[in-house]
């Protein structure tokens, strides 16, 4: 099983806790490969997480520089971005090219359970597999995609190195974002969207258990996103919250799981993990009690009928 992560300096706490709870509750698996895309990571950082994977679970990890495929990106810098999230898009060439399949996993997760059904599944000729996004219609329209097309995240995906290769889909990224002037909605993630809309495989929402499925119901979450065309089930939503295989914390007003007063429903199995690392009481630096604007953002947005957000989000 190949596993990919992608992080900077700033993320190396959250890498810690994520691949933690990954090999925690996947030693079953016999073999477990974890390649980190490393922009600008320290060493003495580097040495925490190889002292996880190989001294606490026996597994192995490779620390791949994303330094000399930043040339390749052409993008407008007035935009706040995260580029160790591009570095996705190099993994034809970042990866040893006898890597066929890989799952990525963004940093901000836990992984609660076996990801073996997720590695064996049939991906029937897809490149990519992932699970559908709470997204608004607007942010698929500016990619080219229709409301009714779906859009996954990009946070989990499981991959089909061959058919990339085969397909010449890193190029294919690199003239999508030229053809954007480097302003791609979404970044990376509205990237993938954009030149695989035809070839993806939505998955399972537990695998991807985002922080819209802990904190509304079903019915207000597909009137806050104006969800359209293809999407989960109200029972497949339920699951993914009740027994997640991976929980995925995107902010969603309710903090960064890792900041003081976060008050997403799941914060526990963060600070559990987290409490198993060499970062045990640590958080982001500089990080800020969720401030009450947000607070009361938040109990409108999750908690308030539809009527009430309509007023308050001129929707």
């Amino acid at each position: 099983m190949n596993i990919v992560y992608s992080s900077d300096e700033n993320y190396i706490q959250h890498l810690a806790v994520s691949i933690y709870s990954l090999l925690k509750n996947n030693e079953h698996v016999p073999n477990i490969n974890i390649f980190i895309l490393s922009n600008e990571i320290a060493e003495i950082s580097k040495e925490k997480i190889r002292q996880i994977v190989t001294s606490k679970f026996n597994r192995t990890i490779s620390f791949v520089d994303f330094d000399p495929y930043k040339q390749n990106l052409k993008l407008n810098m007035e935009w706040e971005i995260s580029l160790s999230s591009y570095a996705r898009l190099f993994l034809c060439e970042m990866l040893p090219h006898n890597t066929e399949k890989v799952i990525y996993i963004d940093c901000d997760t836990v992984i609660m359970g076996s990801l073996l059904e997720l590695w064996d599944m049939d991906m029937q000729n897809y490149s990519v597999a992932g699970v559908i996004d709470t997204v608004l219609p607007e942010f698929k329209k500016a990619i080219g995609l229709t409301e009714i097309d779906f859009y996954i995240n990009a946070g989990i995906l499981l991959i089909d190195l061959n058919k990339w290769r085969n397909d010449n889909i890193q190029m294919k990224f690199m003239s999508f974002i030229a053809e954007k002037s480097g302003r791609v909605s979404h970044h990376d993630q509205g990237t993938i969207n954009a030149v695989l809309h035809n070839d993806i495989l939505p998955i399972h929402p537990k695998y991807n258990s985002m922080t819209p499925f802990f904190t509304t119901n079903y019915k207000n979450l597909l009137e806050i996103y104006n969800i359209k065309g293809e999407y989960y089930t109200e029972t497949q939503i339920a699951e993914a919250k009740k027994n997640p295989i991976i929980i995925h914390y995107v902010p969603e007003f309710v903090g960064r799981v890792w900041e003081k007063g976060c008050i997403h429903p799941r914060k526990k199995f963060y600070k559990k993990y987290l409490n198993l690392t060499d970062f045990k009481g640590h958080f982001l630096p500089n990080s800020n009690k969720l401030d009450f604007k947000k607070r009361i953002i938040y109990l409108i947005n999750c908690k308030a009928p539809i009527w009430l957000k309509n007023f308050f989000f001129n929707r």
